[in-house]
């Protein structure tokens, strides 16, 4: 299967939930709301998903952990996923 995208609106939109760790990834929210995320992982992450041909936005965790079981439900990056907040941790 081939796609002919020709906008960035036409480009498919994964949700990918992220943590903030110096000197990996760091995260910028401008005043729009619209978190962008920069340094060595942040920016691997962007290229990847672009040659891919994906769009995607940032979410970070209310409780800005990676992800634990707590009394049988998931926390942090992990539990974005599993409740079908975020596509990708």
């Amino acid at each position: 299967m081939v796609l002919n995208l020709t906008k960035a609106s036409d480009l498919l939109l994964i949700r990918v939930a992220v943590v903030p760790l110096k000197g990996t990834i760091n995260i910028i929210s401008n005043e729009d709301g619209q978190i962008t995320a920069s340094e060595m992982d942040g920016l691997l992450m962007d290229a990847v998903l672009k040659a891919l041909g994906y769009r995607y936005e940032l979410t970070i965790p209310s409780d800005r952990e990676w992800g634990s079981m707590i009394d049988g439900n998931w926390t942090g990056m992990i539990g974005e996923v599993v409740n079908n907040r975020a596509d990708l941790a």
